[in-house]
């Protein structure tokens, strides 16, 4: 059986979506070297209890089962010893029984979500409209790239608005557990709707 890293953050990933992470823990930046070395990935989770605090692997785990598959896709060394990675994720991935390694990486076997993509010609004038507009805040402007908006096909201008929409972890993880693509498309719709009203 094979198994992948499992790297438990307090934010979910989703599909088509860039990350910058801070890598200084050894663990993780054993993670890198080998994801970077062999050409693997590794799946980012949402954290159940806010950090990880279970080091011995004896007792339960203290993520999600559902997260994302991501790849490296840039790098970087930062001041303060430091390594700076871009990880862009790949697909919604089920998380097995997971255990700790000796170094405190957390490993399991992991396996693809069934999911119902949603069509490249659904209607979302509407969610890319939003989109323009969160595209201008400073903090985002490397990853959500004004130029590229126009030509983002509706399934990933969903994943986008789910990743970067300002609300609660949990609310993105119950977006993410949405592997009808059109209905999480609906239920993002109610939640700005709802934005709209308050």
């Amino acid at each position: 059986m094979s198994y992948t890293p499992i790297f438990p953050l307090s934010q979910p990933l989703f599909p088509g979506c860039r990350l910058p992470l801070r890598i200084f823990e050894p663990r993780y930046v054993r993670m890198v070297s080998e994801s970077s070395r062999e050409g693997s990935g590794f799946v980012i989770t949402l954290l159940n209890e806010g950090q990880e605090v279970i080091r011995s692997g004896t007792g339960p785990t203290r993520f999600h089962d559902l997260g994302c598959l991501c790849h490296i896709v840039d790098f970087e060394s930062l001041s303060g010893g430091l390594l700076g990675i871009t990880v862009e994720g790949t697909r919604e991935t089920w998380i097995g029984q997971a255990h700790q390694e000796e170094d405190g990486l957390w490993c399991a076997p992991v396996h693809p979500a069934e999911v119902i993509p949603l069509p490249d010609d659904e209607p979302v004038d509407d969610l890319r409209a939003v989109m323009e507009e969160l595209a201008r805040h400073p903090l985002l402007d490397n990853l959500l790239p004004p130029q590229e908006l126009e030509s983002t096909p509706p399934p990933a201008l969903l994943n986008q608005l789910c990743c970067w929409l300002p609300m609660t972890e949990v609310q993105k993880q119950s977006l993410l557990t949405e592997l009808d693509h059109s209905q999480r498309l609906s239920v993002l719709r109610q939640m700005l709707d709802e934005w709209m009203r308050a």
